[in-house]
């Protein structure tokens, strides 16, 4: 028989454990009315509300500028102008439509535990692993979260505090996937329809997430009628991708939260595989 003692420690959550999401206006109008409101703001008035922003937020985040930079890219298509923007203008832009949202809010559950890749600088006899647990924010959406937990040689369990910074992972664009494997997933959730079908068709046995992407708005602007029907399929097509983590970070730093805010599910992240 297999003696078990409970060792007292608690995962506890942190709501002051935040990260920017995207924050997306339904209304093209109140969209093109905010970006025009920034582009009309004198260059001095860009550079004060600019460094206000940044001083109110670096404490929480790291990375801020490149994490605004990267919405402001993704807000482009929208400028009512090509004319060149300031750096500062670009970054306030991209503030505009970011939001803070707080992973662990809510509540905190279904630990899971694998050894961590990273075995090095231990005491003898010790092993680092990986908790991974399903984290509820506001609004009820789910994330993954992570902990390192340290288990010494005499079974002492050490937990060890995390990064007060939550860094969402970037995907790997260039990761190789089979398409047996999608389909085969596609069919067990009953989401194998006629446009994803249509996805699947054109591409190769084994493909890339951006060969899956651009195929993906191919069939979005050749077959719109379709798709008001399959939209879940596409959600998951688009879903299902690698990720990479930064080599300037550990993991418990990179991989404190996968948090995705288009998904099958719309409540976030129930389930995750972590090898």
């Amino acid at each position: 028989m297999i003696e078990v003692k409970r060792t007292g420690i608690v995962i506890r959550p942190n709501p002051a454990r935040v990260f920017f999401r995207p924050l997306d206006f339904l209304n093209r109008e109140r969209l093109t009315r905010v970006i025009a409101r920034v582009t009309g703001l004198e260059e001095k008035e860009v550079t004060t509300e600019c460094a206000a922003v940044l001083e109110l937020f670096h404490k929480r985040h790291i990375n801020l500028n490149q994490i605004f930079l990267k919405r402001f890219e993704e807000i482009r298509p929208h400028l009512i102008s090509d004319a060149e923007l300031s750096e500062n203008r670009k970054l306030l832009i991209g503030a505009y439509f970011c939001q803070e949202y707080s992973l662990e809010a809510a509540a905190l559950f279904n630990p899971s535990m694998v050894v961590h890749p990273d075995q090095s600088n231990l005491p003898e006899g010790a092993l680092r692993t990986v908790v991974s647990l399903r984290a509820t924010g506001e609004g009820h959406v789910s994330s993954i979260v992570f902990r390192s937990v340290i288990v010494h040689a005499d079974l002492k369990i050490e937990l060890l505090t995390p990064t007060p910074y939550v860094t969402a992972p970037a995907e790997s664009p260039e990761s190789i996937y089979e398409k047996n494997l999608f389909e085969r997933k596609l069919v067990e959730l009953g989401l194998l329809d006629e446009s994803s079908a249509s996805v699947l068709s054109a591409l190769q046995d084994t493909f890339t997430l951006r060969e899956l992407k651009d195929i993906v708005e191919r069939t979005k602007r050749t077959d719109l009628l379709k798709l008001k029907n399959s939209h879940r399929s596409m959600e998951w097509l688009l879903w299902h991708f690698q990720i990479t983590r930064s080599v300037l970070l550990a993991l418990s730093e990179c991989l404190n939260a996968l948090f995705f805010q288009r998904l099958l599910l719309n409540n976030g992240v129930l389930k995750m595989r972590v090898s």
